[in-house]
């Protein structure tokens, strides 16, 4: 298993609670997604918040779409650093 700094797991959650409390939850998912090195779930991410700056909204399927994503990768996280962490930063959300 994966170690993480104290430190990195404070500034990854601040950075989660931070785009989470400004109703940014696509910049959420992508920070995790970046912290974890996961390129297509990254690569995607970028599309839907392309695309949701382009029509102005985030539409049923893409906030599905989203949160799909994210269920991968908080398991992607219990499995590489622990529970304990999965749940320290799925709280943030």
């Amino acid at each position: 298993m994966k170690k993480v700094t104290d430190s990195k797991l404070r500034i990854l959650r601040t950075a989660i609670e931070n785009f989470t409390d400004n109703n940014q939850h696509n910049y959420s998912v992508l920070v995790l997604a970046d912290f974890l090195g996961a390129e297509a779930e990254h690569t995607r991410m970028n599309q839907i918040i392309d695309e949701h700056e382009r029509i102005g909204h985030m539409p049923y399927e893409l906030i599905q779409e989203r949160s799909t994503i994210s269920k991968k990768l908080f398991e992607q996280l219990g499995l590489e650093y622990g529970e304990k962490t999965r749940h320290i930063i799925e709280s943030a959300f």
